[in-house]
């Protein structure tokens, strides 16, 4: 069978990308894969998160679905936070999710318990009874893979001189499973100073030949004390839906820790939320208790993975300053009476 297709011009609607790829999110199609991109402590799984919820209920929570957007088969691999960690989180951002949402996300996503690395020195990853063989398998009849993170999934390989053979397998991944396939990354540490090297389409650390054959990469910062994201790559992406650094898409968290785009409107009964319509109490955060929320979780995270025993005063005094004053809750509102004591 030949594999040469002459040009017709009468053949072009029919090899349309918006005909022949099936996007999950704006740019990034089943088959294709991508990264995000951010510093550490800065909050990659937490979009992760947000995205996976996203994508399994059709409903934008960061705003990357399409103009047409269906519900997805959604798998999560957590190499780097464990099932325990992932699995409360998930439970606890849920709670921002009318029921029916709730029944949804159940339907649609999962998560992947098998934490061997997908690569290890001394064995083939295409062998049947690997890793990536066992992952790829499993992994059929999902839309999105998201895999957390790519130093972790590489086990004791190197991310620099065993860039192809990541990159040859993440296209076997995304082609064999026919799933669009995210990876989070770290970034270099000159990139992670505030006047290191630029994040640019090449990517994060290592990995080079793997970031520069994808063609679609999502970059997490702190802008001016906002958290904020960006296309570095999205070839793909038509240009009305490219997030650039001059008007980046501003992110915040919910009170349930749910982290979401401030430019939907969440008091719209499309946007997933069990705060009733009419509802004067925001679910949301402000952008300042936003802030100080991300302090917190950035110092608990350093405090729980810091090598040093000894306590950590210092830290711990920060937590403290920067927690955000308490404000009335919805329930509190509902069964407390001016007093403060139960109706």
């Amino acid at each position: 069978m030949s594999h040469i297709v002459p040009f017709r011009f009468k053949n072009a609607e029919k090899y349309r990308r918006t005909n022949t790829v099936d996007e999950i999110f704006c740019g990034l199609g089943r088959g294709e894969w991508g990264f995000i991109l951010a510093g550490p402590y800065m909050g990659k799984t937490n979009l992760a998160v947000s995205l996976c919820i996203e994508a399994s209920l059709g409903k934008n929570i960061i705003g990357l679905l399409p103009a047409s957007p269906k519900q997805r088969k959604v798998l999560f691999v957590p190499y780097e936070e464990g099932m325990a960690n992932i699995y409360e989180r998930f439970y606890s951002v849920s709670s921002d999710l009318p029921v029916h949402d709730r029944e949804t996300f159940e339907s649609n996503f999962s998560l992947y318990s098998d934490f061997e690395p997908l690569l290890s020195k001394g064995t083939q990853y295409t062998s049947p009874n690997s890793s990536f063989s066992k992952l790829t398998e499993e992994a059929k009849g999902f839309d999105l893979i998201i895999i957390d993170t790519a130093r972790s999934a590489m086990g004791d390989m190197d991310e620099v001189l065993d860039d192809p053979t990541f990159k040859m397998m993440i296209k076997k991944l995304a082609s064999e499973t026919s799933a669009a396939v995210l990876i989070l990354h770290h970034l270099t540490k000159n990139q992670t100073r505030s006047r290191g090297d630029e994040v640019n389409p090449t990517g994060g650390s290592g990995l080079s030949s793997t970031q520069s054959e994808s063609k679609y990469h999502l970059y997490l910062k702190m802008n001016k004390d906002r958290l904020t994201l960006i296309h570095t790559k999205a070839t793909y992406a038509k240009e009305r839906d490219k997030l650039k650094d001059s008007s980046p898409l501003k992110l915040q968290y919910t009170r349930s820790g749910m982290l979401v785009s401030d430019r939907l409107d969440l008091s719209t009964p499309s946007v997933p939320t069990k705060q009733a319509k009419d509802s004067n109490v925001s679910i949301l955060l402000t952008p300042e208790q936003s802030h100080s929320r991300k302090r917190k979780d950035v110092n608990v995270e350093k405090l729980i993975s810091t090598s040093d025993l000894e306590f950590n005063e210092e830290l711990l005094n920060d937590i403290k300053a920067n927690q955000p004053k308490k404000t009335e809750d919805i329930w509190d509102e509902m069964f407390s009476d001016s007093g403060g004591k139960a109706k």
